[in-house]
């Protein structure tokens, strides 16, 4: 392990600038920070570029750095002084790695039939990372967005998925995608307010479940391929429910299909 003693340093400006998403399309990095997703990290297919330590966490924990001892040369120590400029969070552990992005392939997912997600310009992080989160508790198999969706590279994406980030595709949805799905024999399921109660007999695995903007909702364009507009019937007073939390509701309800 080498040892950067400066904020001037230049592996430390790269790595503060890619709190800023400019930065982290150009250079096709990302940042992920906190002992938990960090390890996810490591054990992913996903390459780390670089990884760094305060001096508190190697006292600390020795059994992990041992456990991933194969990371040495690209490993390095800052004082704990300069990772606290580093960082966005609160009460920061002590790492954080610098990760190359990838291209996810989510045919073959489509090919076997898996259920996925779209997401319709849902942009706030923190739904978007609990919803990701919540897919691959309940084996959906990826998820889609459209343009004006939260970037899943975002840090609160990221610490919001507790890892899942690794393991569920996030690809923006396109034409060809919608007919490959349509020729699958996917259905769109959309949820809306003013839709219909859900009907657990039009649900199949081959689902693709559409959650729209926490404002504005489900786009007239996404409406438009909708085979089914459902809402979630609430016996209470509360109009509506959060992005994350109606998006679990239907999820559990499709992960029951056998």
């Amino acid at each position: 392990m080498q040892r950067i003693e400066s904020l001037s340093n230049a592996k430390l400006k790269r790595l503060k600038s890619l709190h800023r998403k400019k930065v982290r399309d150009d250079l096709s990095l990302f940042l992920v920070e906190g002992k938990k997703v960090v390890k996810e990290a490591l054990l992913s297919s996903f390459n780390i570029s670089e990884i760094f330590f305060t001096n508190s966490f190697l006292e600390n924990e020795l059994e992990f750095l041992n456990d991933f001892a194969k990371l040495d040369k690209v490993s390095y120590i800052i004082p704990d002084n300069l990772f606290e400029k580093l960082t966005q969070t609160k009460t920061p552990q002590g790492i954080i790695a610098i990760v190359e992005k990838k291209i996810f392939d989510i045919k073959p997912i489509i090919q076997s039939g898996e259920s996925l997600l779209l997401l319709d310009k849902v942009s706030d992080p923190g739904n978007v990372g609990t919803i990701i989160r919540t897919a691959e508790a309940f084996s959906f198999g990826g998820c889609y967005y459209t343009k004006g969706s939260a970037d899943l590279y975002n840090e609160k994406v990221i610490r919001s998925t507790m890892g899942s980030v690794f393991r569920i595709p996030y690809v923006e949805f396109s034409d060809e995608d919608y007919q490959l799905l349509i020729n699958n024999d996917y259905k769109f399921i959309g949820l809306d307010v003013n839709g219909s109660n859900i009907n657990l007999n039009e649900l199949t695995k081959k689902s693709v479940i559409i959650i729209g903007n926490e404002a504005n909702g489900l786009s007239d364009e996404i409406k438009s391929i909708c085979h089914h507009l459902f809402r979630i019937n609430m016996t209470g007073k509360t109009e509506s429910l959060n992005a994350a939390i109606a998006s679990a509701i239907i999820m559990y309800e499709v992960s029951k299909i056998i």
